[in-house]
């Protein structure tokens, strides 16, 4: 404003605009109230992709743990396959023919005493059928336990395999006495796959469409 012709200065202009200069120089300087505050929100243009790539990985990250956790059933079936696994190791390479007879041959009587109706065959051929079916069953079913995301069918080729690998043992060593044939593959293959099949029906049974919670 321009001062009055008289010279003397014009005494309303400081009265009304201290105020304004006042609450200008006060909202310049004083932080605004929490609640008079702009909110900030989110912007909802974000890129697609690096919100599924970042979904992705906390999903990967959060099912890893679970991927890793074995359970203690599991724990106590490798164990368990692992040892029966040496068992018949120690049972295919026994340089005693005359021990692993008298074995059939009580597993032959007992049978025997089970089934009246087989008593006619000697009992030495009813054990050695019976020996060779039944001691290849523990080893599917606990690889079967002990490994649940592999599917069943291979535990089954596993066995088979191992039937083999136990004949081709007994023919390539002679210092041990053993008679491999052809028989006993087939009767170990055949309680290979016995073992399978209670392994599939006991999941079957237990209701549970994905054996790895087991």
């Amino acid at each position: 404003m321009t001062p009055p012709r008289d010279g003397r200065l014009d005494q309303q202009a400081p009265q009304q605009w201290a105020p304004v200069r006042e609450n200008a120089d006060w909202e310049s300087t004083a932080p605004m109230p929490r609640s008079q505050a702009t909110p900030v929100y989110p912007s909802m243009h974000t890129d697609p992709s690096a919100s599924s790539d970042q979904q992705d990985a906390s999903q990967s990250h959060q099912d890893q743990p679970s991927r890793r956790n074995v359970g203690s059933g599991a724990v106590l079936a490798r164990m368990c396959a692992l040892f029966y696994l040496l068992l018949i190791g120690v049972a295919v390479l026994m340089p005693d023919p005359a021990l692993v007879a008298k074995l059939k041959l009580k597993v032959g009587h007992l049978v025997q005493r089970i089934a009246h109706h087989i008593t006619q065959v000697p009992a030495l051929s009813v054990g050695d059928v019976a020996s060779n079916v039944a001691a290849f069953v523990p080893v599917t079913l606990l690889l079967a336990l002990a490994w649940k995301r592999v599917p069943l069918w291979i535990w089954g080729v596993v066995g088979t395999l191992i039937s083999i690998t136990a004949e081709m043992l007994q023919l390539l060593l002679p210092e041990i006495h053993r008679r491999p044939l052809f028989w006993n593959v087939v009767q170990n293959s055949f309680g290979a796959w016995i073992g399978v099949a209670i392994a599939a029906v006991f999941f079957q049974l237990a209701g549970l469409r994905s054996r790895e919670h087991l």
